[in-house]
């Protein structure tokens, strides 16, 4: 990886200062909360350097590890542990592969993918098992695959008779 690409973090004592005005050391959790300014997506932010940099980003290259700069599918990210996006506490920070960091998360995709039974109560495979009538996969359970199947033959037969 091109050196350009990491974040990496020299901080002056004036830098240091500054972002430790900004953090509140929760005592119950551990969490070093951001109170400076933060993105719409909860996750705090501060110019380092003429540069708008994500805190949780800077905290963890400068105290752990240089981080890719980059973002995409094979790039590693950082996942919070503590699932609190304006903690900054670099042990409660963890570089994952993007589909890693969105299978811990709570989305829509997430949850999905956590599921085991179909909506009529059978197990449902580990990988994608059909493609619908829109392009999309889908996990689906055999017994469910089977009765579709059967439908649509039916359907199909009834609509091909002369």
């Amino acid at each position: 990886m091109c050196m350009s690409n990491l974040l990496e973090v020299d901080l002056t004592n004036k830098d240091i200062s500054r972002l430790f005005n900004k953090i509140v050391i929760d005592k119950k959790n551990g969490c070093w909360n951001w109170t400076g300014t933060k993105d719409p997506g909860g996750y705090g932010g501060i110019m380092l350097k003429g540069k708008r940099e994500s805190i949780h980003r800077v905290v963890y290259a400068w105290l752990i590890q240089s981080i890719p700069r980059n973002k995409g599918k094979n790039i590693p990210q950082l996942d919070h542990l503590c699932k609190n996006r304006a903690c900054c506490n670099p042990l409660h920070l963890e570089l994952v592969s993007f589909k890693e960091n969105i299978l811990r998360g709570v989305s829509p995709s997430a949850l999905h993918a956590r599921k085991i039974y179909c909506k009529n109560g059978h197990r449902l495979p580990n990988k994608y098992t059909l493609v619908n009538k829109n392009g999309k996969r889908e996990r689906i359970c055999l017994t469910c695959r089977r009765k579709y199947e059967r439908e649509y033959m039916r359907k199909y037969r009834l609509s091909h008779r002369n």
